[in-house]
């Protein structure tokens, strides 16, 4: 019941490619709870965020683009998304920015999604750039986004519900039980399941995220 969605970059393709994967996932009886990986995420084409957004809401802003005094640009979602009816883990960190904290503001403020891990970086302006004669230029910021809650996200950030440190505090003892010998690989059970088990032993976001998500499976 529980569905794994990376994206890193937000390209020409990404909306697209989210809505084949999550054709997968829904197909493969994995699209319950969907863990929606934006972590290292540093954006890329705002419309593509909007349209993986577009999978997960059937309703409501996306995104506001305003200007110096008042909006300039509103852009709202259509019913009929692949998502609209799965429960939304959204993984976020401190290189989570731009399209990506715009997807997981309008998921969070929608109530769609759970956020998951640290506060993101809080890039949310758009900047136009003019040459001037004497061969310099000049940048200045023109626009900037909005969340559907009015939440400006520059130099703000997206602050997540759950906050997860990247990595787990352990204690380190020093010496070594001898009967903790490593497992032998060669007996470890192949395919996607030991893939995910190791990973889930390697990232702790993602291991809270996959336990809060089986406990949300637990509790139907």
């Amino acid at each position: 019941g529980i569905g794994y969605l990376a994206i890193r970059r937000f390209q020409e393709a990404t909306g697209a490619d989210a809505a084949d994967a999550l054709r997968g996932l829904i197909a493969a009886h994995a699209g319950e709870v969907i863990l929606l990986d934006l972590r290292t995420d540093s954006g890329g084409l705002i419309d593509q965020a909007m349209a993986v957004a577009d999978e997960f809401l059937d309703d409501g802003l996306i995104v506001t683009i305003r200007g110096r005094t008042a909006a300039v640009e509103v852009h709202k979602a259509h019913r009929g998304g692949l998502a609209v009816g799965a429960k939304v883990i959204a993984l976020v960190n401190a290189e989570t920015a731009s399209a990506a904290e715009i997807l997981a503001g309008a998921l969070q403020d929608h109530r769609r999604a759970t956020v998951l891990g640290m506060k993101t970086y809080g890039k949310g302006v758009i900047q136009t750039y003019f040459d001037l004669d004497d061969g310099s230029g000049l940048k200045l910021t023109t626009h900037r986004y909005l969340t559907p809650a009015g939440n400006e996200v520059e130099g703000r950030g997206i602050t997540p519900d759950i906050e997860v440190p990247e990595f787990e505090a352990e204690t380190v003892v020093g010496g070594a039980d001898p009967g903790d010998d490593e497992a032998d690989p060669a007996v470890q059970p192949p395919g996607n399941r030991a893939i995910l088990e190791a990973r889930l032993a390697d990232d702790y976001q993602l291991r809270i995220a996959y336990q809060t998500a089986q406990r949300w499976l637990g509790s139907k």
